[in-house]
């Protein structure tokens, strides 16, 4: 009899705390924004500022290889999967300062780049890139 009772203790202790537990209340936060977290972009991807000029999206590579001269245009990529338009106008790596396996190449250095929309002036984010 003792063995039976503390079965069904047990199935309602755990029905209680499971009910308590309510679903909202551990909610995951939020994912990073690409230009945080250029990495987070699918194959064939990079992150770039999006359409309306206002963000940065997960969007097509375009055709610049690492090196190639670009502009930074709004919605339009210039450069392959995992690049961005520096301020040198070169197809650049993206980087993170905080790191060492995302470090830039000897030569470079990993810096925060302000991105501004440039028919608005308005600061857009920024993004860690490798400039020389």
């Amino acid at each position: 009899m003792l063995p039976a009772f503390a079965a069904a203790l047990a199935g309602a202790v755990l029905v209680v705390s499971m009910g308590a537990c309510g679903g909202d209340d551990f909610e995951s936060p939020p994912p990073k924004p690409c230009n945080e977290d250029p990495w987070v972009c699918g194959s064939g991807q990079t992150c770039w500022v999006n359409q309306a000029g206002t963000g940065f999206e997960c969007l097509n590579a375009g055709p610049g290889a690492e090196g190639a001269a670009c502009d930074l245009t709004i919605g339009a990529v210039a450069c392959q999967a995992g690049l961005f338009c520096n301020t040198a106008h070169v197809c650049g790596r993206f980087c993170d300062s905080q790191d060492p396996e995302k470090a830039c190449p000897e030569g470079l250095m990993c810096a925060a780049v302000g991105i501004q929309n440039p028919e608005t002036l308005a600061i857009i984010g920024d993004v860690e890139l490798c400039v020389p």
